[in-house]
């Protein structure tokens, strides 16, 4: 996903100031590609390059999904949640009116989901 204050002229990325790696897989393809930003990563599906100096932040999306709602399908809009707290930049109810209005189905899942993400980074200092 592309988000930027600016127009965007194309969805490929070159260098992404924030990556969210949800595999192991998308993390070796894909992570080198920040070269001075941030990686959200589920550490219970990624195993990171910890000799790497750019900001690396774990957030439990998997887990968190499996003990709060029982299905790891919501790790995906607890990363969303995650990011939004993480960038900044992003206004929150903003980016949850637009998963909310992307994902039809189980709002009330994704609106709770979304708020779990956004309050485990919010409430660790990062």
């Amino acid at each position: 996903m592309v988000i930027s204050k600016n127009e965007i002229d194309s969805p490929l990325v070159e260098h992404p100031d924030y990556f969210c790696a949800l595999s192991s897989a998308a993390y070796k393809q894909f992570g080198h590609l920040v070269t001075d930003g941030t990686i959200l990563y589920d550490p219970a599906l990624v195993d990171v390059d910890k000799t790497r100096t750019i900001r690396q932040l774990a957030v439990a999306a998997k887990d968190t999904a499996v003990e709060k709602f029982g299905r790891p399908i919501y790790a995906n809009t607890i990363m969303l949640g995650a990011l939004t707290a993480a960038v900044g930049f992003l206004e929150k109810e903003i980016m949850l009116e637009t998963v909310l209005e992307i994902i039809p189905k189980f709002k009330d899942e994704n609106r709770k989901a979304f708020e779990i993400g956004y309050g485990l980074l919010t409430n660790r200092g990062d």
